[in-house]
């Protein structure tokens, strides 16, 4: 039977929902549980998404989305309204899953926090530090809500005594507590120590008075030392409603009594927040790095990462991870099924700040902070299906009255279970805090059961270094330092849900983005000429021949005897007037679209100053010559962009405007910062004293440098490394940390193109597109790492039909066909780098030497056939989109040698076949005639007779593998918005296969155009 409250219980329930901590679920009855703990969320199990949803609370209903959360554990979740798909931060099914307990605990996280306690690397996971600890608070904010975490156990002073003598404790609280429940509530949290205990034996009793020797005079209530902060929150509220004349004063008079003292033990301490918006888009998630606190004095941050698991796939499935390593990678679950797997880089590159260098030294940079996540899964579906039955009825002859019976069909529509398969997927992009950030796809399928990109952030940076390298002392060890200089921004990251084409369908969504990394480069491109990033190009914009950009040498210097004295003189390796010649010659051939990079013109040549004045080299013409190349590209139509370096310093000299106290970047021991590069043999980076300048300065330099620049009327320039560039400066007067960079950067090229017409850079990170017109030297492919399963063209899906740009140079190439075949794929011009005359002089040279293959008058030939050649396919393609790329399975071709030894094997294998099938037959027909025989049917004698019937050939769905199939994404069918499509062959050996059921033959290294 039911009981009614009191007014003190009722009271209680209020002040309990009211808390800070109000999660735990409190009985409205005596009869209730009094066992008051955390559910278990790591074995509760979950059929379906949909009843893992059912579990949430709705939060928000807005702009198509619905926002869920759980709040115990924070878990949050997004609907797609439309299509009905559901987008979980955390794995919906970790209880089905495998791991440990600690595994499953970060499965269940939304934060993981990596410090440093006392030299010891220690992590901390949202869920086991602190959602089971009570120590999460949510709160509604405008279009969504805040999840504010205490990660790690918080020693907050409850009004609980943690020792109590048994009549205070009966006498001061428990006599006023008229509920049953909450009596044995609060009991059960203590342990009773009672030394008058007849029943207990002497050796328990002396063991109790040595542990506690206050229980020689009295006995003792002990609080649990496992008790928690939720449940010390839960005791402190029925404390305060039942007895509100115990206070804090008692209780530390009850502490004195008991001799307690308490244990003052700091313990590591993190409170951050994350806020959930919804937009037009979809889910927008924030970590405020200005409310990242904690006791710096005692810990150090190592990293945070961001909603870990937020869409994680399982690896069973069908699916696939995607990062930006270069023009893009996938990495195929079935690829690494049932191993650890990683690929990481952070964005941007290489920070040469950092004595301490980050990532693989060969992988290629992430110019773009997105990434995102494919799977196809199976899922239950209930379908409306019409079911017929037979009924016997009644029927009355409305003449003679007689009542007969006959069966009638009847149909009735039920609802039928069923299995159905179902893409889903999201794309991430980090829209703040982008400059401070790693993204990794990993694959831990040996640890559990998922896959997931994982964001790693640390607002406050920090670097190692040997003390040896700055003091003299004997040891070689290291020690860490982090910046004074903090990120107080904030970490957004913006997901954008992919849609099944069959919910699309089934609900009528014509605009969305498929579930498949061309649905994530789509949905990308859209979002940055939403804000303006990129703008479509017309065919006002183009000519109508693609670009030819060549690079060319100016001036270098070397050694000859003048009267016998070993001199340094200058020497052109392309002129101003070379330049002019060059042109001449390929636009006899034809070519005229060119844009010609002028590098080492100005300032020392090959190796320059600073870009504070500007002074043409006389080698290659001066001043003159350049005005008169000028003029003469004015004429006739084609690009001049000198090239001038802003990022770093290759030469010093005097009077060049440099102070390398003031403008160089320095490291967090104060050294001066230089760019280094990989070196394979030493299998170590190496410095070639290239000095890294402070993003702080990069305006200075200009505005200076324009004045000069400016006045020969120019309206077009080369800023070289810019582009690529993001180094952070740890000077100890003016500190500035990577996003300070990124800013300082886009003032720069603000600057610059609001004086000039065209802009050119290398590589480009995707803050700077909106300034660039052309890039050169863009990643066409990723890292090709040993962990991903195949390179696609995001990036140029994303950049073409908005921006000019092209590979690497064509003539540095390893394999000229292959790369001709990515610029197809990704829609890129031609460029070549190019030496006029004296490129002897650059095998003298360490650092020039590399340019072993750039003499005009070899490549003249191969220039142009290889222009006209790629001009041919992608001249109609300039302004268009591209809309599909999709990997072919293909047959190899085999050789004459191969085709006569199959048909050897093949008919050795007919007569194989033959002789079993006739041998069969006849075994058959002999049982046949002895059944026969037995029966009394047929006499003794009889002569065997059979017939061998063919087998019909067995049918079998999806494609027919051979010894011959290709299957490993080396063909490649890329689709432009006007409908060309091209079949790219990868392989070193031909290849057949088929594309809209007509069969492709394609060369080695070689392409189809189908129109």
């Amino acid at each position: 039977m039911k009981k009614v409250l009191s007014l003190a219980s009722a009271l209680l329930l209020v002040a309990m929902l009211l808390s800070t901590f109000a999660f735990a679920v409190f009985a409205a009855d005596e009869e209730a549980d009094v066992e008051e703990t955390f559910p278990d969320y790591t074995t509760i199990v979950y059929a379906t998404e949909e009843a893992k949803l059912e579990t949430m609370v709705k939060k928000l209903d807005m702009n198509g989305y619905e926002l869920y959360i759980q709040p115990q554990t924070a878990e949050v979740a997004v609907r797609d309204k439309k299509s009905g798909q559901i987008l979980f931060t955390n794995p919906y099914d970790v209880a089905s899953s495998k791991g440990t307990e600690a595994t499953k605990n970060k499965l269940l996280s939304q934060i993981l926090v990596s410090y440093v306690d006392n030299g010891t690397a220690k992590e901390y996971s949202s869920y086991a530090d602190s959602a089971k600890l009570g120590q999460i608070l949510i709160k509604d904010i405008k279009n969504g809500v805040r999840v504010e975490y205490t990660i790690g156990r918080a020693n907050a002073n409850y009004l609980v005594p943690r020792m109590i003598s048994k009549d205070r404790l009966e006498s001061q609280i428990l006599a006023n507590i008229d509920s049953k429940f909450y009596y044995t509530k609060i009991i059960s949290f203590y342990d009773l120590k009672d030394p008058f205990d007849e029943t207990l034996p002497q050796s328990f009793k002396a063991e109790m008075q040595r542990a506690y020797p206050v229980t020689k005079n009295m006995a003792v209530y002990v609080l649990s030392s496992d008790i928690v902060n939720r449940e010390l929150a839960y005791m402190e509220n029925i404390i305060k409603t039942y007895a509100p004349d115990y206070t804090y004063e008692e209780m530390e008079y009850d502490h004195q009594m008991t001799q307690y003292e308490a244990k003052t033990l700091s313990t590591p301490v993190f409170r951050m927040s994350l806020e959930y918006t919804l937009s037009e888009d979809g889910l927008v998630v924030t970590l405020p790095a200005n409310g990242i606190r904690f006791d710096e004095t005692l810990y150090k941050l190592q990293n945070i990462t961001v909603l870990p698991y937020m869409g994680a796939g399982t690896y069973t499935n069908e699916g696939y991870t995607f990062i930006p390593d270069g023009s893009g990678a996938l990495m195929d679950y079935a690829d690494f099924s049932g191993r650890n797997t990683s690929i990481a880089g952070t964005v941007y590159g290489t920070d040469f700040a950092y004595q301490t260098l980050e990532g693989a030294a060969n992988q290629d940079v992430m110019r773009m902070p997105v990434y995102g996540i494919v799977e196809t899964r199976e899922k239950i579906k209930y379908v409306p299906s019409e079911k017929t039955y037979t009924e016997t009825v009644e029927v009355t002859d409305p003449e003679t009255g007689e009542v007969t019976t006959e069966e009638v069909e009847q149909t009735i529509t039920v609802e039928e279970a069923v299995r159905v398969k179902e893409n889903r997927g999201f794309l991430a992009i980090i829209e703040e805090g982008d400059a401070l950030a790693r993204i990794a796809a990993k694959h831990e399928n040996q640890l559990h059961n998922y896959n997931s990109v994982q964001l790693t952030v640390n607002p406050r940076p920090k670097d190692s270094y040997v003390l040896s390298d700055s003091i003299s002392v004997g040891s070689s060890s290291s020690i860490e330092v982090v910046s004074d200089r903090k990120y107080v921004g904030s970490y957004k990251i913006k997901y954008i849900m992919l849609t099944d084409d069959t919910a699309a369908e089934e609900n009528n969504i014509e605009d969305y983005y498929e579930t498949s990394w061309m649905g994530m480069a789509r949905a990308y491109r859209d979002y940055l000429m939403k804000n303006g990033t990129l703008t479509r190009l017309t065919d006002a914009d183009v000519k109508s021949d693609i670009p030819l950009y060549i690079e060319t040498f100016g001036v270098t210097q070397t050694i000859e005897k003048i009267l016998s004295v070993p001199t340094t003189v200058d020497k052109a390796l392309t002129s101003f007037d070379h330049v002019k010649t060059i042109y001449d010659e390929l636009a006899a051939a034809g070519i005229t679209n060119i844009d010609f990079r002028l590098n080492g013109y100005a300032n020392g040549g090959m190796y320059p100053t600073i870009p504070s004045k500007l002074k043409w080299e006389k080698a290659a013409g001066g001043k003159s010559g350049y005005e008169d190349l000028l003029a003469y590209a004015e004429e006739k139509g084609f690009g001049v962009y000198p090239d001038f370096d802003f990022s770093y310093v290759h030469n010093q000299k005097s009077f060049d405007g440099l102070k390398l106290s003031r403008d160089i970047v320095k490291t967090i021991d104060n050294r001066y910062s230089s760019l280094r590069e990989y070196d394979p043999s030493l299998q170590a980076y190496v410095s070639y004293y290239t000095l890294c300048v402070s993003p702080s300065v990069y305006s200075q330099f200009y505005t200076k440098f324009a004045k000069n620049y400016l006045k020969d009327n120019t309206k077009s320039i080369s800023i070289s490394t810019i582009g690529n560039t993001l180094n952070s400066d740890f000077d100890s007067d003016e500190p500035y940390n990577r996003n300070d960079a990124k800013k300082f950067t886009e003032e720069f090229l603000a600057a610059v193109k609001s004086d000039v017409a065209s802009v050119m850079s290398d590589k480009g990170n995707v803050y700077t597109w909106q300034y660039i017109d052309k890039m050169l030297n863009v990643s066409l492919q990723s890292s090709r790492s040993l962990y991903a399963s195949a390179s696609v063209p995001f990036m140029g899906v994303v950049l073409h039909g908005s921006v000019e740009f092209a590979g690497t140079a064509l003539n540095m190439a390893g394999d000229v066909d292959y790369d001709l075949l990515k610029a197809i794929e990704n829609g890129a011009g031609i460029y070549f780098i190019l030496s006029y005359d004296n490129t002897e002089l650059l095998k003298e040279d360490f650092m020039l030497s590399k340019y072993y293959s750039v003499r005009y008058d070899i490549w003249h030939d191969e220039l142009i056939q290889r222009y006209n050649e790629l001009n041919e396919l992608l001249r109609d393609v300039q302004t268009s989109l591209i809309t599909g790329h999709e990997f072919l399975i293909g047959e190899r071709v085999p050789t004459d040698a191969e085709r006569a030894a199959d048909a050897v094997a093949d008919a050795e294998a007919k007569r194989e076949a033959d002789e079993k099938a006739a041998e069969e037959a006849r075994k058959d027909a002999m049982k046949a005639m002895r059944e026969e025989y037995v029966a009394g049917n047929i006499a003794a004698g009889q002569t065997i007779e059979y017939t061998v019937e063919e087998k019909p050939t067995r049918e079998t769905e999806g494609y027919k593998y051979t010894k011959y199939t290709s299957d490993d994404n080396s063909i490649v069918l890329v689709t432009y918005e006007n409908g060309k499509r091209f079949i790219l062959n990868y392989n070193n050996f031909d290849i057949t296969t088929v594309v809209d059921g007509k069969t492709y033959t394609v060369g080695s290294y070689g392409y189809t155009v189908i129109q």
